[in-house]
């Protein structure tokens, strides 16, 4: 007894569209798969500037405000080159320019109440000292040598170069 099958009646995928052809269901997985990877890393990098602009930059601009003196000055010196956000509340937070304070202005008082500010494009604006928000990098400040009167100069140069990081790895030297 010879029993035969035609193909066709096995091929009922071709007319059945939810019907996915084994090497295109491996793509079709890789696909998804980046999908969700690529969701994932978006939801990650909304989470950290939730936290970055919600928290850090509400601290630091707390921690200055500490220190201005009724909104028309502050104790603490603003320095020239001090890296800044420029405060601006129409704007998100994330179209705030960062530049740095090129000249400070001082009142009849003495009291340091507004910064001229050097915009990347080369411009110069004022703006008062009470919507500037100091980032924590700027200018390192030169370390205290009181007491320190046997530094010699190359001591100096090397404490310099021991406070650098270079992100490249050493090199060997063949002389």
């Amino acid at each position: 007894m010879i029993i035969t099958y035609t193909f066709e009646s096995l091929r009922e995928h071709d007319g059945n569209k939810d019907y996915i052809p084994p090497e295109d269901e491996s793509k079709l997985r890789i696909m998804q798969e980046a999908k969700l990877a690529v969701l994932s890393s978006h939801a990650l990098i909304e989470q950290y500037w939730t936290i970055w602009s919600q928290q850090y930059l509400k601290s630091l601009r707390e921690s200055h405000k500490v220190n201005i003196n009724n909104k028309r000055g502050t104790p603490r010196v603003p320095t020239v080159n001090t890296v800044i956000l420029i405060h601006e509340p129409l704007q998100p937070r994330n179209t705030w320019k960062m530049d740095r304070i090129i000249k400070l202005q001082q009142s009849e008082s003495g009291v340091i109440r507004e910064a001229e500010i050097r915009l990347s494009n080369q411009k110069f604006i004022r703006r008062p000292v009470n919507l500037l928000i100091p980032l924590e990098i700027g200018e390192q400040q030169a370390p205290d040598t009181e007491g320190n009167a046997t530094n010699t100069p190359n001591e100096g140069s090397k404490e310099a170069e021991r406070n650098y990081t270079s992100l490249q790895p050493p090199t060997k030297n063949t002389v």
